[in-house]
């Protein structure tokens, strides 16, 4: 039995995609006269998606100053009631356990050691801290200065505009140009 190759087009898969649509809306376009007459209706769904999209925000805004407004109140009001326990806690640590612990009928508080982190004290800047890193020498720059590299894409694509480098070239090194067009339908309004 031979086998039948499908060739598979963008405008094919477009066509698969599209029929139901078409069926449902039966639009045909086969002429510019058709496309013209369809702007005046392509607008008018237009205001139709914008104003189904306002009333959604709407609906949007009304839910959250129903529940979004109101669970900030509790939050705020959570966070107040652990501030409150933490002042407690820090006037009485030394009645918890190793100073860091207290269980309670309904719960416990507790004190945990974060992990260390650095911070670029006050009157410096990171490249400051480079400087009187690479300053010690190549051993700590190694070590404590990282270095990004990436491709500079647009450095490439500038080349390649003003004629420095060729497709050829780009090639070379695993790159390729791409370009597409897009297509735009603007109604008047």
């Amino acid at each position: 039995m031979e086998k039948t190759k499908l060739k598979i087009t963008p405008s094919s898969v477009a066509e698969i995609i599209m029929k139901p649509i078409q069926q449902k809306y039966g639009v045909r376009i086969e002429s510019w006269a058709d496309v013209n007459s369809e702007l005046p209706g392509l607008r008018k769904r237009d205001l139709q998606r914008l104003e189904l999209q306002r009333k959604y925000d709407d609906g949007v805004l009304t839910l959250q100053k129903k529940y979004i407004d109101p669970q900030q109140n509790v939050v705020d009001e959570i966070d107040y009631v652990k501030l409150k326990i933490r002042e407690f806690c820090d006037k009485n640590r030394h009645e918890m356990d190793n100073r860091m612990k207290k269980v309670l009928k309904n719960g416990e508080v507790y004190y945990r050691v974060k992990p260390k982190s650095l911070v670029i004290l006050k009157d410096l800047n990171p490249a400051v801290i480079i400087a009187k890193i690479k300053a010690l020498g190549k051993k700590y720059a190694d070590k404590y200065i990282r270095t990004k590299s990436e491709i500079d894409k647009d450095g490439i694509k500038k080349d390649l505009n003003e004629m420095k480098i060729d497709e050829k070239f780009i090639n070379k090194l695993g790159l390729e140009t791409k370009q597409e067009e897009g297509f735009y339908v603007q109604p008047n309004p």
